[in-house]
């Protein structure tokens, strides 16, 4: 693979939300847990597009996967 087009955008997301929700868990712990939870349903939402877009997997129907996406977004933990 070649690491899509966005140079692994999606992984580099999913550290930084890890890491700012861990600075924020004191004070916010209830929305700390939610953005961590969204931020995980992004993540593998940017992922997939981000490899469809450099070629390296498919998305078969655009209407489809944003459904997908959104209906992901809405069941994340915590939402």
């Amino acid at each position: 693979m070649s690491g899509g087009n966005w140079d692994y955008f999606h992984t580099r997301f999913s550290s930084e939300i890890e890491v700012f929700c861990n600075d924020i868990k004191e004070r916010f712990p209830e929305l700390a847990e939610k953005l961590q939870t969204t931020g995980q349903a992004l993540c593998e939402i940017i992922g997939e597009i981000d490899y469809d877009v450099c070629d390296d997997a498919y998305i078969k129907s655009d209407k489809e996967f944003e459904h997908e996406s959104i209906e992901k977004i809405k069941k994340a933990p915590g939402i």
